[in-house]
């Protein structure tokens, strides 16, 4: 459609600039034009904070006048002026939503507007001829919102899924039992050894001394490949027994899989429980592990 015809009126709302700039069939330097009218209008005359139907109707009637007189050919082209209004109600409520987002700083949400299901040109004709007040025929219902529970409960639940008391298997459990059955002169003397043996055949004499950690058997593959981690890992078997290496057969399985495969098991089930260094040295012990056992 060609601008020197009249456009009527379309039946279904507009909610954008680009496709109200679509339906008047306008150039974009004019449409450029044509909304900065209409902003600065609305600023000289409107309260921009107020929607189309709340403003008041001799400030909507001073600012239709003002467009009219800076471009009479509007209400030629298009019939009674729809344009106007559409653009109008597009620009206050993107200045109200901003202002509330603004005003609760980082909000989760913005605030909810329903459209009435007559467009709002249509109304604003209806109320010039009829001399019936500009209003909405529709009334936005507002969602209770669910009670929530208080900060401190939420930072218990993270807390609680990411490190649940329950970790401690029953193998684990079974490990602290033989370790407080060990005399006390051999804690003494195996806790005095703190250096790590070359050796890998002497395996018990390479795991450091850690408080509170139980002192698995010297045939724990687990273990070992643990403890010769840097940093040591041997805190996490208990989460390793979790995830099923029982035994030598399902640390060697596991070690038969695809790198890939292997790296992204320990990203998925130790992500959360270890911190980037504790992770990344998990890796590098893997690595040299394969390596180790390839030779």
């Amino acid at each position: 459609m060609s601008e020197d015809h009249a456009s009527f009126m379309p039946h279904y709302q507009i909610p954008k600039a680009r496709l109200l700039r679509a339906e008047m069939h306008m150039r974009d330097v004019r449409f450029r034009e044509f909304t900065s009218l209409i902003r600065s209008a609305a600023k000289e005359h409107l309260n921009c904070w107020l929607k189309p139907e709340d403003q008041d109707p001799d400030d909507l009637q001073r600012f239709m006048r003002m467009i009219h007189q800076r471009q009479p050919n509007l209400s030629e082209e298009y019939e009674d002026s729809w344009p106007v209004m559409a653009y109008l109600e597009i620009y206050l409520l993107y200045r109200i939503r901003k202002a509330a987002y603004l005003k609760r700083r980082f909000g989760r949400c913005r605030q909810r507007f329903n459209r009435c299901p007559d467009p709002i040109w249509f109304r604003y004709a209806h109320a010039s001829e009829t001399g019936a007040p500009f209003e909405r025929n529709c009334q936005a219902t507002v969602k209770p919102k669910k009670p929530t529970k208080p900060a401190h409960h939420k930072e218990n639940e993270i807390i609680k899924m990411v490190y649940p008391r329950n970790r401690v298997s029953v193998v684990v459990k079974k490990l602290r039992k033989e370790s407080n059955m060990i005399p006390i002169s051999h804690r003494s003397a195996r806790n005095a050894d703190n250096e790590v043996d070359a050796n890998p055949s002497n395996s018990c004499s390479s795991v450091p001394s850690h408080a509170r950690m139980p002192v698995p058997s010297c045939n724990n593959p687990v273990f070992d490949f643990l403890s010769s981690a840097r940093p040591t890992l041997a805190q996490f078997h208990s989460h390793f027994v979790d995830m099923g290496f029982t035994d030598d057969n399902a640390f060697k399985a596991f070690f038969s899989w695809p790198v890939d495969v292997q790296e992204s098991m320990a990203r998925t089930e130790l992500g959360r429980s270890m911190n980037p260094l504790q992770l990344h040295g998990l890796l590098v012990a893997m690595r040299a592990w394969r390596e180790k056992s390839t030779t």
